[in-house]
């Protein structure tokens, strides 16, 4: 899974960065894998400052992060590989696990659509 850590209070939710994790992780934890300097940060943001408690992490599958990465919406990703949307759908809830001799090449081909930009 990915875990997504945010900068969100009631102007702005922003992408501060993102950690591939195998488990559940703090905040802190988080904020030390993805190396950003949350003062640097916000000053690149045109912030005087910053509140640690608007720091809000999401855990999302490999395959939404790589899917979102690369700017693909569920269907087309449905589309490009002639998987029924559903099974996305339950593969990115978790609900379901993709096997990796599926999903590996799917992962690949999203990580260079994602290099192309």
């Amino acid at each position: 899974m990915v875990a997504i850590v945010y900068y969100e209070d009631e102007n702005v939710k922003e992408q501060i960065g993102q950690v591939l994790t195998n488990r559940n992780m703090t905040t802190d934890e988080a904020l030390e894998l993805t190396g950003v300097d949350m003062d640097k940060w916000a000053m690149d943001q045109g912030w005087e400052g910053w509140d640690y408690n608007c720091i809000v992490m999401e855990y999302i599958t490999e395959l939404k992060a790589a899917r979102l990465d690369a700017g693909m919406t569920q269907q087309a990703l449905s589309d490009e590989w002639g998987i029924p949307k559903r099974t996305i759908e339950n593969w990115e809830s978790g609900k379901r696990t993709p096997p990796s001799y599926v999903i590996r090449p799917i992962l690949e081909k999203l990580a260079q659509m994602k290099r192309s930009e």
